[in-house]
């Protein structure tokens, strides 16, 4: 890997190099072009996004810190559906995951801040409705229950003995969200038993 990156900087060097000597007309033309990122407000309140691609193409985006909930894009996110409330009150747990296998989307939400109860949204239509399940979350190998807050969306494997399998990165707490625990707090993972 070492190899590959060394490789890439020197051609990315290179390329440097040689994008220095073109005329000035080819850079300037390419600098006038459209932006490619349009920026929109989906949510004007609260926090903690995160966002989803269902196996539809539809864009789902879950928010919130007090008021849990979603809004839908058909369109690759150029316009976007109203607001579905997922729960509320709400914690969005972060972690929102699509389960490539069968196409639900799974949504975790929390009651308050972490260290708090667990709870899990599941979506069969690509998110426009939402109902809670049960769910068991084993600890891990030091006996800690993680919680599911302040990370980023799961994956479903796509190959080999575990092909179907969910993963998603959850954290410990340790005891809470106060400074005194911070040293304390990591990031880990956990899978689905497929």
């Amino acid at each position: 890997m070492r190899t590959l990156i060394v490789c890439l900087g020197i051609i990315a060097f290179g390329l440097g190099n040689i994008v220095d000597a073109q005329p000035k007309k080819v850079i300037s033309k390419e600098i006038r072009e459209e932006p490619i990122f349009d920026v929109q407000d989906l949510f004007t309140d609260e926090r903690f996004p995160n966002l989803v691609v269902a196996m539809n193409g539809t864009v789902v985006a879950t928010w919130g810190s007090k008021h849990f909930r979603v809004r839908r894009s058909e369109d690759g996110g150029s316009m976007w559906g109203p607001e579905i409330t997922i729960a509320n009150p709400g914690f969005q747990g972060g972690g929102t995951t699509v389960d490539e296998t069968t196409g639900d989307i799974l949504a975790f939400m929390e009651e308050d801040h972490p260290i708090s109860p667990l709870h899990l949204y599941r979506s069969r239509d690509h998110g426009i409705t939402w109902k809670e399940e049960e769910v068991t979350i084993h600890p891990n190998g030091l006996g800690h229950i993680p919680s599911m807050h302040m990370n980023e969306h799961g994956i479903t494997l796509q190959f080999g003995k575990f092909a179907g399998r969910l993963i998603r990165p959850t954290r410990y707490y340790a005891g809470g969200n106060a400074k005194e625990h911070w040293d304390n707090h990591y990031t880990n993972a956990m899978y689905s038993n497929v």
